[in-house]
């Protein structure tokens, strides 16, 4: 009775793998038996010889034993050894801890210095023309609904206090936490939903209303499809969507982090919806008599009530629930942006400190003097820059333009150096968040050069456009 044994050889460190595949190995329970036969096992390493009932040493090599080229083992011997089989396992999936790491500081370890530096640039851009934007649009609604000059002929004057007045709010949240902006951020995602609610079911009642009171003045319809309006679309659609940047910090005060990966889907879903809802309704029923900043349509909303008073000029006697509506839509954006705009300073200020501090950012980060300096770098000038420049449609087309970078370049290089580096060092490239889908090495690439070419075309256009 013979037991053939074909070793298969695997280094200690492949064996240790969590996804090496299955292999078979012996243990001896002894290193001598009862009737002095060599008990030394081969293992996964190296071949040693055994004796087998016959009496011959059984070798790994055909010329020195039975002409096979495998090694023999006794039946005795078998009875001593345990059979062990290691069973595949599957990759460890890497969640996110408590500690934060931005963008920039991703760039930093894996693309080097350059990348650092380019992300950075592009970011510094696109959060100041946001930031800028936000300036913009409070000021320019609340000087419209509640005019601060006598008669309401200084709207200049009311832009620029009301600018002044915006600095003086969210400025001092720019150097807060977030942690401690929880419950406002929570109560105004709830507000954004009313807010679309109301903009999408009086959208065409508003709109009638306006045509009414505007004497000549006749509907004139939008195409559906413009293919010229397309360099202005696409940087204002990755403007409104794009929170790509912000994710770290975001992430940082979920409490369970295994649902990031659903929160941050559902997000994107519902923001898909909701604009491309507001923007089909609205274009459809204002036409070209849109404003830029589409809830100044409902300063005069009256929902089918009051009547026309020739002394004052003014619409009379209207309900109460339509004034509600139109205060709360003409507003609503403007006191929005006061919480976008905290959230935003706060991560261009966190990635410029790492840009500056580099490896020693996580001791930094603890001098509130510095976070706060670097906060307010990030959050004061472009308040200025809105003072002198007003027109949100330029502001969008910059911003937008910058933004196809962050979000389309940057992500899948990360994925895809971050991917072979984890090869490289035998890590898992499997995360708690990783999807058929989109964890592939194949999308990354689609994804990238998507970016790089619609970023290219969008410039040019804008160039074309400016010239």
């Amino acid at each position: 009775q013979m037991l053939v044994y074909t070793p298969v050889s695997i280094s200690p460190q492949k064996r240790h793998e969590t996804d090496a595949e299955a292999q078979l190995f012996l243990t001896s329970n002894s290193n001598n038996n009862s009737n002095g036969h060599n008990n030394t096992l081969p293992n996964y390493q190296s071949m040693t010889p055994t004796t087998s009932s016959n009496g011959h040493d059984a070798c790994e090599h055909p010329s020195e034993a039975n002409g096979h080229n495998t090694p023999i083992i006794s039946a005795s011997d078998n009875r001593r050894r345990k059979l062990i089989r290691i069973q595949k396992k599957d990759p460890p999936k890497y969640l996110v801890k408590e500690r934060k790491f931005e963008v920039n500081a991703l760039c930093r370890v894996f693309l080097g210095k350059p990348g650092l530096y380019v992300y950075t640039l592009f970011l510094f851009a696109y959060v100041y023309c946001a930031l800028w934007a936000y300036t913009s649009v409070f000021s320019s609604a609340m000087a419209r609904a509640f005019p601060m000059s006598s008669n309401g002929d200084d709207a200049s004057g009311d832009y620029t206090r009301y600018a002044v007045l915006f600095a003086g709010v969210v400025i001092p949240l720019s150097c807060m936490e977030l942690e401690e902006q929880i419950p406002v951020q929570v109560t105004l995602s709830f507000c954004r939903f009313i807010m679309v609610v109301l903009m999408v079911s009086t959208g065409y009642s508003c709109a009638e209303e306006a045509r009414q009171l505007k004497e000549n003045t006749a509907y004139q319809p939008v195409p559906l499809v413009r293919v010229e309006g397309l360099q202005q679309m696409l940087p204002i659609l990755v403007f409104a969507t794009m929170y790509h940047y912000s994710i770290p910090g975001l992430s940082a005060p979920v409490a369970d982090k295994t649902q990031l990966g659903l929160i941050f889907r559902a997000t994107g879903v519902f923001s898909g919806l909701a604009y491309a809802l507001v923007g089909i309704t609205l274009s459809n029923v204002f036409g070209d008599a849109i404003e830029q900043s589409s809830n100044l349509n409902w300063e005069g909303y009256t929902g089918g009530t009051g009547v026309w008073d020739d002394e004052t000029g003014t619409m009379v006697n209207v309900a109460w629930w339509a004034r509600a509506i139109s205060l709360y839509v003409v507003c609503f954006p403007a006191l929005d942006v006061m919480s976008a705009f905290p959230l935003n300073a706060i991560t261009l200020g966190d990635n410029i400190m790492v840009m500056v501090y580099g490896r020693k950012i996580g001791q930094v980060m603890k001098d509130r003097s510095k976070v706060r300096l670097f906060r307010l770098i990030a959050a004061i000038p472009p308040i200025i820059m809105a003072i002198f420049i007003r027109q949100l449609g330029e502001i969008t087309d910059i911003a937008g333009t910058t933004g196809f970078i962050i979000i389309f370049v940057f992500p899948p290089l990360l994925y895809l150096v971050g991917r072979q580096t984890a090869f490289t060092r035998h890590y898992s490239r499997w995360t708690h968040y990783s999807t058929v889908l989109a964890s592939r090495k194949v999308s990354a690439i689609l994804v990238g050069v998507f970016g790089g070419v619609i970023f290219l075309y969008v410039l040019t256009l804008v160039i074309m456009a400016d010239a």
